[in-house]
């Protein structure tokens, strides 16, 4: 009896061992994601001279950024959803760049 819960303790640490390795992939993907999005920004903002526009919604993309940044370590926010919002952000002031081209 004593063996046994000994052995089932061992796979239940082993078990939060794995998904706790599953959990720093997943925020090192999304840490890469972030990085990858704010270059964007970074691009984009030095091409948006003089568009008020795209100015305005870069700067927004850069404070939902920052706080994604700081949400990675906890759980309970939804990051996937701000980086989609950040996305979306960063599309829009692509297509406002293109039309004032």
């Amino acid at each position: 009896v004593l063996n046994q819960h000994i052995e089932k303790s061992k796979s239940d640490i082993m078990d939060k061992i794995k998904q706790t390795e599953i959990q720093l992939s997943k925020q090192q993907q999304l840490s890469i994601q972030i990085a990858h999005l704010e270059n964007k920004a970074h691009t984009l903002y030095s091409n948006a001279d003089g568009h008020n526009a795209a100015t305005y919604y870069l700067e927004k993309a850069f404070s939902i950024i920052e706080s994604t940044k700081h949400d990675l370590n906890d759980q309970s926010n939804d990051v996937t959803a701000k980086i989609k919002q950040i996305k979306d952000i960063l599309s829009k002031v692509e297509k406002l760049l293109q039309e004032g081209a």
